[in-house]
């Protein structure tokens, strides 16, 4: 595969990451409301270390800070949103 059908099958990738990123943080609205019902705080930091270990486990070695990174800020932008979507 030469660069430019490499840098083409990652387009076609991030388009499918943003695809499940929008579908997941339509899920956090639905997180948000019954966070608020229930009176529940928006962290959850021993959810949020189990899906991280986890994850984790499911990456190759190399790989396995980078997963790391990648599911802290997921939690990371989906707290915001949902302390936004609580204001």
């Amino acid at each position: 595969m030469n660069l430019e059908e490499c840098r083409t099958r990652i387009d076609q990738i991030d388009e499918k990451i943003l695809e499940l990123y929008l579908e997941r943080m339509n899920t956090v609205i639905e997180v948000a409301k019954y966070k608020k019902e229930q009176n529940l705080p928006v962290l959850h930091p021993k959810r949020e270390q189990e899906i991280i270990v986890k994850q984790r486990s499911k990456a190759p070695e190399e790989l396995k800070q980078y997963v790391e990174a990648l599911y802290q800020t997921l939690m990371e932008t989906s707290r915001a949103y949902q302390n936004e979507l609580l204001k």
